[in-house]
C-alpha cells in the first residue's frame, strides 16, 4: 500500500484503495507481531595483561610485577523489550481489542457543538460518532467525509529487528608509590536497531505532472521569500501552484497577510499569501488546502465546500485517503496532510503474540 503510494506520487496520483482490518497473529493461523529470530547470540570476552620491564624506560612507566595492568573487554548485549509494545499495541493501536472513536477537530462549529445540559443521564451525554455496529472481519471502517473516515495514531512494524549494542571498554591501572594508583578508561556503547517512532502521515512529496516540480521544492520557494519580506506582487508564477490549483487566482482570494497585496493576484500569489499567514507552520497552509479548499480547491472542478470538505474534481485525484492502516479521507486536494493517518511505526524485534488484530489490505 505504502509502495504505491509512493509510486503514484511521482506521478500526481494520491488515490488508493481502501484498507481494511483482518485478524492476525498465531492463534488465528497468520503472522505474529514480528517473526521469531534464533540467531541472537551474545558473546563476551575480556582479556588481563599485567606488563613490566626490569630496567630501563619502561621500567619507569610500567614499574615492577604486579604494578601495572591493561583490561581489554567486548559483549554484544540484546534489550529485552517485547512486552511494552505489546502492552502499549493492545491499549492503542490494535483495532477490535482496543476500539477509540472520537470526532476530528474542527467538524463541530459554534451552532453545533453540544450544550452543557445537565450532569446525569444518558439524554444529557452528546451522542457518539459513530460507533460501529457488531461486525466480523476482515472490517472496512467508515468513509463518511464529516468525520474524515478512521485515524490511527499508532501500529507496529512487523519486520521489527531485536535491538543490541556492543560495548567495549579499555583500562590502563599503574600503581604509584605511598598507595596512590592512577586509572585511565574508555567505555563505548553502540546501540543498533533501537527504538524509533516513524510518523507516517507527513506530507506527501506530490509531484505536479505538468510542470514535473515537487511539493516540497514549490513550498520551500514560498517560506524562503516570505522569510526574505518578498511583497506578494513580486511573486513570480510557480507552474506548481498554478497547474494544481488554477481557481485559487483572483481578488476574491485575497488573505492580506504578505505585504503588497496585487488587485488580481495570480494563484501563486494567493497561495504564497497563505503560507506567509503560516510561516514557520506550512503544514497549516497546506491543511487548509486540503481539508477546507482554501484559498481554492484544487483542480478545475467544483470550488465549493460541499458538506464540510470541499469535493474536488481535480484530474491529479489529489489528497491520501488514508495514511498507514484506515481509510480514505474526505480530503482531496494536494498532499494529504493532517487527516490522513498520524500512524507511527516502533521499530525493534522479538515478542511473541498468541492473537493480535492488525491491517490488511481488502481485496
Amino acid at each position: 500500500w505504502f509502495e504505491n503510494r509512493i509510486n503514484n506520487m511521482y506521478q500526481g496520483v494520491v488515490d488508493q484503495p481502501l484498507l481494511s482490518f483482518g485478524l492476525s497473529g498465531q492463534a488465528n493461523g497468520k503472522k505474529p507481531y514480528w517473526a521469531w529470530k534464533y540467531n541472537d547470540v551474545a558473546p563476551r570476552f575480556a582479556v588481563a595483561y599485567a606488563p613490566h620491564a626490569d630496567s630501563g624506560f619502561w621500567h619507569s612507566v610500567l614499574g615492577d610485577k604486579g604494578k601495572s595492568s591493561i583490561r581489554i573487554g567486548y559483549g554484544m548485549y540484546y534489550d529485552h523489550f517485547g512486552e511494552g509494545v505489546v502492552n502499549t499495541f493492545d491499549r492503542q493501536g490494535s483495532w477490535g481489542l482496543t476500539t477509540t472513536i472520537s470526532n476530528p477537530a474542527g467538524v463541530l462549529g459554534v451552532d453545533t457543538t453540544p450544550r452543557f445540559t445537565g450532569l446525569l443521564g444518558a439524554a444529557n451525554l452528546p451522542p457518539s460518532p459513530g460507533v460501529p455496529s457488531p461486525h466480523g472481519f476482515p472490517y472496512t471502517p467508515s468513509t463518511d467525509q464529516n468525520t474524515y473516515g478512521l485515524a490511527i495514531a499508532w501500529g507496529i512494524d512487523d519486520n521489527l529487528k531485536t535491538p543490541y549494542s556492543h560495548v567495549v571498554d579499555l583500562s590502563l591501572t599503574r600503581e604509584l608509590p605511598h598507595s596512590f594508583v592512577i586509572e585511565a578508561t574508555y567505555t563505548g556503547r553502540f546501540a543498533r536497531h533501537l527504538l524509533q517512532e516513524i510518523d507516517l502521515s507527513q506530507p506527501l512529496d506530490l509531484v505536479d505532472p505538468q510542470s514535473h516540480m515537487d511539493y516540497f521544492t514549490a513550498a520551500q520557494m514560498l517560506s524562503k521569500n516570505a522569510y526574505a519580506g518578498t511583497p506578494e506582487s513580486s511573486m513570480a508564477a510557480i507552474p506548481y501552484w498554478e497547474n494544481l490549483f488554477p481557481q485559487a487566482a483572483g481578488a476574491a482570494n485575497i488573505i492580506g497577510a504578505a505585504p503588497g497585496a496585487p488587485a488580481n493576484p495570480t494563484a501563486t500569489q494567493n497561495i504564497y499569501d497563505l503560507y506567509y499567514s503560516n510561516l514557520g507552520n506550512e503544514t497549516l497552509s497546506l491543511e487548509d488546502l486540503d481539508a477546507f479548499c482554501y484559498p481554492a480547491c484544487a483542480g478545475t472542478g467544483s470550488n465549493t465546500i460541499g458538506g464540510f470538505v470541499g469535493p474536488n474534481s481535480s484530474p491529479h485525484s489529489t489528497a491520501g485517503k488514508a495514511a498507514a492502516t484506515a481509510t480514505t479521507t474526505a480530503c482531496k486536494s494536494l498532499c494529504g496532510t493532517l487527516w490522513q493517518l498520524v500512524f507511527s511505526l516502533i521499530s525493534t524485534t522479538f515478542t511473541r503474540s498468541r492473537s493480535m488484530l492488525a491491517p490488511t489490505p481488502s481485496a
